[in-house]
């Protein structure tokens, strides 16, 4: 009786282990499958740093976003992020208020305790001038110390939704994005590892405009409940005149 008592609490001990070491938000562009649990609470900021396009080598902007994670049972998550970003370009400089996002994640499958995680979610983002919404899937496989991740999303922007005319017609806009993410477990807190982010966009999602492809190394640091993702980004596509060819993304978060 007593070698069953211990050895169920050797397996409990190596499963809270398991889920410790794989904290939240491993990668800064590729989602992960790590569900936050029933009655969870968390909050998540998200800072971009975006540097210098093609045409103007002084443009800086930075994007933030204030995220509010809960989770409604161990296996759905409800989140809500307002944001806003400050520019300093030749048409714009200061702050701008941009929208705020609704967000719903079902994780199918999670990767602490299956051989492969995998998570759907659907979001709508209201913004000052139309709407933006996103869907996806989200693949992930633990294994050893390594993390591996895939992410395929597709966006819908609707510009000039609300003042709709003749001078400014609306718009709309797709995207497919493939991101890719790898990391390994240097010690029980510490993750490090590279992610690919590969976007194809399309106007009125009936025609090819551009691909871009943002790359770098990303760090992960956990201190039980809070943490800190962050890594530098840089576009490998030549050619694309207005996306930033630098950036560097810094995520922390923490649990209430």
């Amino acid at each position: 009786m007593r070698c069953k008592a211990a050895l169920l609490g050797v397996v409990l001990s190596l499963a809270s282990y398991s889920v410790a070491i794989a904290g939240p938000r491993p990668f800064v562009l590729t989602e992960d499958a790590y569900p936050d649990g029933q009655g969870a609470l968390w909050y998540e900021q998200t800072t971009t740093f975006n540097f210098r396009t093609k045409e103007q080598h002084d443009t800086k902007e930075v994007d933030v976003e204030h995220e509010f994670e809960y989770g409604l049972t161990d296996e759905i998550d409800i989140k809500l992020a307002p944001s806003w970003h400050w520019s300093d370009t030749p048409g714009e400089r200061g702050f701008e208020y941009d929208g705020i996002k609704l967000e719903g994640f079902y994780y199918c499958l999670n990767p602490n305790i299956e051989p492969l995680g995998v998570g759907l979610f659907a979001n709508v983002n209201f913004g000052q001038r139309g709407l933006e919404t996103e869907q996806g899937v989200v693949l992930q496989k633990d294994f050893d110390k390594w993390v591996l991740a895939y992410n395929l999303i597709f966006t819908t922007t609707a510009d000039n939704l609300y003042d709709n005319d003749s001078q400014n017609p609306g718009t709309t806009t797709g995207a497919i994005s493939n991101n890719f993410g790898a990391a390994y477990s240097v010690s029980n807190h510490l993750r490090a590892g590279a992610e690919v982010s590969v976007e194809s966009s399309f106007r009125e999602w009936s025609h090819y405009d551009t691909t871009t492809v943002y790359a770098g190394p990303v760090v992960n640091y956990n201190f039980g409940n809070l943490w800190i993702t962050f890594g530098p980004d840089f576009l490998l596509t030549r050619g694309v005149k207005d996306a930033p060819q630098y950036q560097f993304n810094l995520i922390f978060g923490f649990a209430f």
